[in-house]
């Protein structure tokens, strides 16, 4: 408890966990153990005292198998020749005690890769979603009173030194006529395939910026020149559908570059000539797939869209966000009340709470794990040894009649390889009917 306590401490607000023993729940234990061990023993005991001291003494009716049910497969004879034969056949005719071993043995194997792969994949998630952001602070405030005091203050918080990289989302929306720009695919993903062309349906596209330096990097990344691109709209039109039996992949408009698109922000008449088409993303729009797509531009060109633009999100790839989380505090603090509604999400937290919680899990699970290993690990070892003994006086019947010590110990070994080939046949043959029942 002290190491759990010790691992969450920054995100357990002063509560902490107590180790706490329920009487009950051992009490429960106990009778379960009593009653298992008790329904073990019964059967065994039933069938012992039935059987009389002169059988018991000649061990006949220990094995009691026909001869044509432990036929050996010429295969086994060939590869592993007399030992490996005797071997076999000392599977098929101790059946029972075989499938106890085989059982535990699989349990074991299937329990610790579930488990194992659980706590792997839940680390591995956490890691990836956020390292796929391509930021690692979110910065977002709304004022309806004046806009432009929020844009300016994203402006000040770009110059603190534990900013690396930053994109300052300013968007507006065009009214378009989707029946001159949407294709087949774009009316299915907004449900427009059985809406009349008599019917008025208001459908927009979003026009964003997000900063000279953020659109300066954007355009190098998709290979275009700043001064071609400045007078027009990059369009962002990839849109992933996830629809009742399929994920679909497609292109909402049949629009390419070269061609304008026209529209109306705020009953004004506007046209935007499309420079580039593309499906990568900049800063912040990683994760956002929208039906509507983008349309982005720089700063300039959207300011004279419109008199006031929202400047709500602000994303940073920050190098020390702990630090930058003080100085936004700090600024906030002197900004005055204009900026009392100014949030900010620091997802390097997240994703350090997100693993240390993990981590606790983890260690449950894999004492879990320890545990029921221990226990498959205790059950084949018991099984293989009470066989063993059993079989004692057949061991020493087979080194009477000429069985060398190598070929015995040959017999043995393949009679566990047969266990743990058997063990993986049955696990692997399970996850594949998984994987094509999935499929």
């Amino acid at each position: 408890m002290k190491v759990i306590n010790y691992i969450l401490a920054d995100y357990l607000n002063n509560f902490e966990f107590i180790y706490s023993i329920s009487y009950v729940a051992i009490g429960i234990s106990v009778l379960v153990a009593g009653l298992t061990i008790f329904l073990s023993c019964i059967s065994s005991a039933r069938k012992a005292s039935k059987v009389t001291p002169i059988d018991l003494i000649r061990n006949s009716d220990d094995i009691k198998i026909k001869s044509n049910k432990i036929k050996c497969p010429r295969i086994i004879s060939k590869l592993f020749n007399v030992g490996g034969e005797i071997a076999y056949k000392n599977l098929k005719r101790s059946k029972k005690k075989y499938r106890a071993t085989i059982v535990s043995l699989v349990i074991s194997i299937v329990t610790f890769i579930a488990i194992s792969s659980f706590i792997e994949y839940g680390f591995k998630m956490s890691n990836v979603y956020y390292q796929e952001l391509g930021y690692n602070f979110m910065i977002y405030c709304y004022n309806e009173e004046d806009n432009s005091i929020v844009y300016n203050a994203y402006k000040d918080i770009a110059k603190f030194d534990s900013v690396d990289e930053y994109a300052i989302h300013r968007s507006v929306n065009m009214k378009i006529d989707y029946k001159k720009y949407y294709s087949d695919f774009g009316y299915r993903v907004n449900g427009l395939e059985n809406v009349e062309d008599t019917e008025e349906v208001d459908t927009y596209i979003t026009i964003l910026s997000v900063g000279e330096d953020e659109y300066k990097r954007f355009i190098s990344e998709i290979g275009e020149n700043y001064e071609e691109c400045k007078n027009g709209a990059i369009l962002i039109d990839d849109y992933i559908h996830y629809g009742d039996i399929k994920k679909e992949e497609g292109e909402v408009y049949n629009l390419k570059a070269g061609d304008t698109i026209e529209g109306t922000v705020d009953n004004k008449k506007q046209s935007l000539r499309i420079v580039a088409k593309t499906d990568k993303t900049p800063m912040g729009l990683e994760e956002i797939n929208s039906c509507y797509g983008y349309l982005i531009v720089n700063d300039e060109y959207i300011e004279k869209l419109r008199d006031t633009v929202e400047a709500a999100l602000m994303y940073i790839n920050s190098n020390d966000t702990e630090k930058l989380g003080e100085e936004i505090d700090e600024y906030k603090k002197t900004a005055g009340e204009e900026l009392e509604e100014l949030s900010f999400s620091n997802y390097d937290e997240y994703v350090e709470s997100n693993n240390a919680f993990i981590l606790v899990i983890s260690i449950f699970l894999y004492g879990f794990i320890t545990v029921i290993t221990v226990i498959g690990i205790t059950n084949i070892f018991n099984t293989i040894t009470t066989n063993m003994n059993l079989r004692s006086k057949e061991f020493a019947n087979l080194k009477s009649i000429g069985m060398t010590k190598k070929e015995f110990n040959r017999m043995i070994r393949l009679e566990s390889i047969f266990y743990g080939m058997k063990s993986l046949i049955i696990r692997n043959t399970n996850r594949f009917s998984i994987i094509l029942f999935n499929i």
